[in-house]
């Protein structure tokens, strides 16, 4: 089998990174250009933005199990005045809960922002606004007002703005004023301590103080340093410095209003218990001794007889004791009388005030504290929460066994009470002559004395309760104060590198799209990826009115590259037997007949007897473009109309050595035509006649007509367009190639233009123009075509 000359195996590695690194390096103008307007817009992006800083304080909890309880806390539990434990973790979430921000925003007014808009970058005056605003009903104010206020020099203000899509205005004549809006009605004060902004706009918008806390929130941070400590760090980024100092100094201070708060439900509750008890005992002891009095003086005693003295020594002790179970039965009676009064278990029992008892001392402190804990969860969570539910059940039975411990005591109380009157009553027998009125006596001041020490225990119970209230110890300690560091964003080095990079990565992956995205052949290179067969050359794109472009005594650059084409195809088509050349192409439009031309003519330069046959017998063109008459034709002799071919040849008319024979009339059956023995008669009879015969076929992608006629073919030239031609049609070509469909083939791309190319755009390594177009080193010995001194003669 003979080897195809068109046909090669090389590879060409690497050449796609190769042609696309020179392709972004001839668009060095639009890099340069994307990176001046990326730094550019980097420089004004940078300019509009607030710098953004970062605030941050730290705080010390006190928490019993890290061991952060202050000095003076340890002390007052050690005296008993305080019991109250504190968890780290459950405090960070009390400091990140937006009711406690919403406190801290609404104190310090931070729903009202004031900007001056038309300042580079936007100035945010805060504390600065010569114009103050705020809303009555501002804790129910659940939208969005926007203003635009502006000062005039005779003390006007000029107020404009919207709310929920509504307009108004107004001139106030003199601050302060009220205005009422669709939001309400809004206050505006002057700031003395600024000084006025005349002519200048200044915005200010009001939000709801739930919706700038849930802001807060979001951007807060509280994080302990390490694991081992209660030490707190709090943060947040901020544009303006003072606001965010002031935010997270009002954040610890409420904080620590609020859980002074908590811990002084207790002694508060205690001491309204007191107070009430007090007042009553008050009127009981008065009533007492004003009742003994008058006995005394009713009765008129002065001194009690030695004997009675004696008979009542043992039965004092009892009636001692019998005080005492007294004081404790009437302190469990009022207890119990507070509890059950308290159906709903909300309030908090009041804590010491006196009975003997350790197991109802514990079961109280556990409740208070159960009660405590509850309320706090519920400030950041519902009903609903399990935590919740347990503490409700828990909170019941210890309800139902206080109850309990009450009546055990009570009955014990009881019980011994009724002991002491049985020995009371022994002693009472035997003293049975003491005068009535003696007994009588006795009762009272039995009575007074109950009264008396009941008295003295409340007030002692008062006085600890009110040290406890006194000492106010708060649960954070603050260990530096608020301070800002940055700015940490925008971070201007990282802007202008993102830039930078856009800059540069832009165009280059504009230039890779294009190139990944393009379908089409652009290139030589991509001809040379796309299939292994020989590329035979290039052409310039050049005008399509100008149908033959390569002429006698004329060297430019379309001459120069069918001058290179022919040295190729030369070299190429060595042996002296391949003389018929086939012209085809995918689809119209590429070029086929052009080259076929102007191959012919080039060839016929260089004193070789050409034949230019048109056998693209449905569109035929090629006599059109050479003004030939198409009367008669190849179509003629096929259908056996005539019977010697050389009478259907004509002249070109612009070179002797050029002879053309038209497609001739359109058949009926051009298939038919092609495939009868006359085709292969009549180009045996021309290959005797003439050096090289082309053949200008119908597009293979288009028609079969090319493959019926490649039979009569040596070799084939396969014409393919750049930003025409697809790429997928090379893959026609390859299978054609691989099923011997035609004879050897040769590509050759078409309307390359040549103000593109560059060195490694398009010809890369392949022939070089001369003249400035590189192409030389084949071809005639002297590179320049022989042409004819005169007319009909060959040099």
């Amino acid at each position: 089998m003979v080897k195809d000359p068109f046909y090669t195996e090389e590879e060409n590695s690497g050449t796609d990174f190769i042609q696309l690194f020179f392709k972004i390096i001839g668009c060095w103008k639009w890099i340069v250009a994307s990176v001046l307007v990326c730094l550019i817009g980097a420089y004004v992006y940078l300019k509009f933005q607030l710098p953004v800083y970062n605030i941050s304080s730290t705080i010390l909890l006190k928490d019993d199990k890290k061991g952060g309880s202050f000095d003076e806390m340890s002390t007052l539990q050690d005296w008993g005045v305080l019991n109250m434990s504190t968890n780290v973790d459950n405090e960070i979430e009390v400091l990140k809960s937006r009711n406690l921000l919403k406190s801290v925003v609404t104190e310090l007014k931070l729903y009202v922002s004031y900007t001056l808009e038309d300042r580079i970058p936007t100035l945010q005056l805060y504390k600065n606004s010569p114009v103050t605003v705020d809303m009555d009903s501002i804790s129910s104010f659940s939208g969005f007002l926007f203003m635009k206020v502006k000062m005039k020099e005779d003390g006007k203000l000029a107020v404009k703005g919207t709310y929920q899509e509504e307009e108004f205005d107004g001139v106030l004549d003199q601050l302060p004023a009220v205005m009422s809006t669709p939001a309400g009605l809004v206050n505006f004060n002057l700031n003395k301590l600024v000084e006025p902004i005349y002519g200048e706009e200044i915005s200010i918008a009001i939000m709801s103080p739930r919706v700038v806390a849930s802001q807060y929130a979001a951007g807060l941070g509280v994080v302990t340093t390490t694991k081992a400590t209660s030490v707190i760090n709090l943060s947040i980024s901020e544009t303006n410095v003072e606001r965010g100092k002031d935010f997270l100094n009002k954040l610890v201070d409420v904080y620590n209003r609020e859980a002074v708060e908590d811990k002084n439900r207790v002694a508060l509750n205690t001491e309204a218990f007191i107070e009430d008890r007090l007042a009553k005992l008050d009127i009981e002891l008065g009533s007492a001794e004003r009742d003994m009095e008058s006995y005394k003086k009713k009765e008129k005693i002065i001194n009690i007889e030695a004997d009675a003295q004696l008979a009542l020594q043992g039965n004092t002790e009892y009636k001692r004791q019998l005080v005492e179970l007294e004081t404790q039965l009437n302190l469990v009676a009022y207890l119990e009388d507070y509890m059950k009064s308290d159906k709903e278990m909300s309030k908090l029992v009041p804590a010491n005030v006196g009975i003997n008892d350790p197991t109802l001392s514990a079961l109280s402190s556990q409740y208070n504290l159960c009660l405590l804990e509850r309320d706090r969860l519920l400030r950041t969570s519902s009903d609903e929460n399990p935590a919740v539910k347990s503490l409700n059940r828990t909170i019941e039975s210890m309800y139902e066994s206080i109850l309990s411990s009450l009546n055990s005591v009570r009955q014990g109380l009881l019980i011994s009470k009724k002991d002491l009157d049985r020995q009371t009553q022994l002693y009472d027998n035997r003293i049975s002559n003491v005068p009535t009125m003696e007994r009588e006596y006795t009762e009272k001041a039995r009575q007074q004395q109950i009264k008396s020490e009941l008295f003295l225990i409340l007030l002692q119970k008062r006085e600890e309760n009110s040290l406890a209230l006194a000492v106010t110890v708060t649960n954070a300690k603050v260990i530096d104060d608020a301070s800002a560091s940055g700015p940490v964003s925008p971070k201007r080095s990282m802007i202008y590198m993102i830039a930078l990079v856009l800059g540069l990565g832009l165009p280059v992956a504009i230039v890779y799209l294009m190139d990944v995205l393009n379908f089409k052949i652009r290139t030589r290179t991509d001809l040379e990826n796309l299939t292994k067969i020989s590329v035979l050359g290039e052409v310039p794109l050049g005008d399509e009115k100008k149908r033959v472009a390569v002429k006698e005594n004329v060297n430019d650059s379309m001459a120069e590259a069918f001058r290179a084409i022919r040295t190729n195809l030369q070299f190429m088509l060595s042996n002296t037997s391949h003389k018929v050349i086939m012209v085809t192409s995918s689809m119209p439009g590429e070029g086929k007949s052009f080259i076929s031309i102007n191959l012919a003519v080039s060839l016929a330069l260089v004193d070789k007897k050409i034949l230019l046959v048109g056998l693209d017998v449905r569109k035929p063109t090629l006599a059109a473009y050479l003004n030939i008459e198409r009367k008669s034709g190849v179509t003629s002799f096929l259908a056996n109309m005539e019977s010697d071919v050389s009478k259907l040849i004509h002249p070109s008319g612009f070179n002797d050595n050029l002879d053309v024979l038209p497609a001739g009339p359109i058949p009926p059956n051009p298939a038919e035509l092609l495939l009868s023995e006359r085709l292969d008669i009549m180009v045996s009879q021309l290959r005797d006649k003439y050096d090289y015969i082309i053949i200008d076929t119908a597009p293979i992608g288009v028609v079969s007509d090319s493959l019926v006629a490649g039979r009569v073919a040596d070799a084939t030239i396969y014409v393919t367009r750049a930003n025409v031609t697809y790429k997928k049609h090379m893959d026609w070509l390859n299978e054609l190639k691989a099923d011997e469909k035609i004879p050897s083939v040769a590509v050759l791309l078409n309307g390359v233009e040549l103000k593109k190319r560059g060195y490694g755009y398009g010809y890369g390594y392949g022939y070089g123009y001369g003249y400035g177009y590189g192409y030389g080193g084949y071809g005639d010995s002297d590179g320049k075509d022989r042409h004819h001194h005169k007319k009909g003669k060959r040099k």
